[in-house]
């Protein structure tokens, strides 16, 4: 992948994050954040992943939204990805990519 559209990616989402933030738009931090966790993901930063999707998946969770339990999802498998040697992450990841879970 090219590392500066992901860059770019990752300038956009925190952008649209502090947008979200500064107008208490929980709906859109909590998939800014879960987008964010995607493209630090696809970068290989498991750990940064795994901490945007927490935050996403409590946000998303405290107002009910219907993409908490996909937020969730993807945390269980970035956990389980974070143990697992870089061929198989990358596998996984297209999973989720996929099947959008």
């Amino acid at each position: 992948h090219d590392m500066g559209q992901l860059d770019l990616a990752i300038k956009h989402y925190q952008q649209a994050l502090i947008i979200a933030r500064d107008i208490c738009d929980q709906r859109n931090e909590g998939a800014w954040l879960g987008n964010l966790g995607l493209v630090y993901a696809e970068l290989g930063l498991t750990e940064q992943a795994i901490k945007h999707h927490q935050r996403a998946w409590a946000i998303l969770e405290e107002i009910r939204s219907p993409i908490a339990s996909q937020i969730r999802n993807r945390l269980k498998i970035l956990r389980i990805a974070n143990f697992l040697p870089a061929v198989f992450w990358r596998f996984l990841f297209e999973v989720i990519r996929i099947v959008d879970i």
